[in-house]
């Protein structure tokens, strides 16, 4: 039934707290993985995933270095306590890491951590304490590459300027990759299951003569030599 679905829980919690950075992500992942939603719904979603991330992390963080010295109490719950769990940890999926960490692997771990807006990373006062959102990372990720494939290759830098990338993939290679891609509307593709079959479209035969011309390392298949130096990183 509809109401035992992850996509009617989705939709509920998002009724409760529509700023969910976690059910915005999730929802997009499953309407991706089973083609219930256009392309743009889902990146939708996952933009919506990681700026509501990068909000709530702020609002947390701030709230838990306010009145540092006291403690805030309701009804025998500790508040900072409670925002740690549900919101950094549950819907943000952040980490406590500790306070000005040194330890050997720390170049490393920061390599998978994303930065602060415009590319420039940011640090919390007294310290570092808590890592960067992963719900953010994996929306931003998700929305910078489907973006991409829609050829919206600058509303794309700004997610991927978090990644402390020096370069991105040249908006030709996309425009050629997606040569090879069929492209089904949605109609297409239930139908395609219903029938057993496979629906076949006008980009199979581009592929199909993509294939051929480079089997034949035909000299008129090629990419300009044009590099984006640092456009992931500053201008576009």
């Amino acid at each position: 039934s509809s109401s035992s679905s992850p996509d009617y829980y989705f939709q509920k919690s998002l009724q409760h707290w529509p700023t969910n950075p976690a059910a915005h992500s999730l929802l997009a992942n499953y309407h991706r993985m089973n083609s219930l939603s256009s392309v743009e719904e889902i990146c939708e979603h996952y933009i919506k995933a990681a700026e509501y991330a990068r909000t709530w992390r702020r609002r947390a963080m701030d709230f838990l270095q306010s009145e540092e010295e006291e403690e805030v109490e309701v009804e025998d719950m500790n508040a900072k306590e409670w925002v740690e769990l549900l919101v950094l940890n549950g819907a943000l999926d952040v980490d406590y890491i500790g306070e000005d960490s040194e330890d050997e692997g720390e170049d490393e771990e920061k390599e998978g951590r994303i930065t602060g807006d415009g590319g420039n990373e940011k640090e919390e006062e007294g310290g570092e304490e808590y890592s960067s959102s992963q719900v953010e990372a994996t929306a931003s990720f998700m929305s910078a590459f489907l973006l991409s494939t829609m050829s919206r290759h600058e509303d794309a830098l700004p997610h991927l300027r978090k990644f402390r990338l020096s370069h991105r993939i040249h908006p030709n290679v996309w425009k050629e990759a997606q040569k090879c891609q069929p492209r089904h509307c949605k109609g297409n593709v239930i139908e395609a299951r219903k029938n057993g079959g496979k629906v076949r479209t006008d980009n199979d035969k581009a592929c199909d003569d993509a294939s051929s011309a480079r089997e034949r390392n035909d000299p008129t298949v090629f990419f300009p030599p044009r590099m984006y130096h640092g456009s992931a990183a500053g201008s576009s």
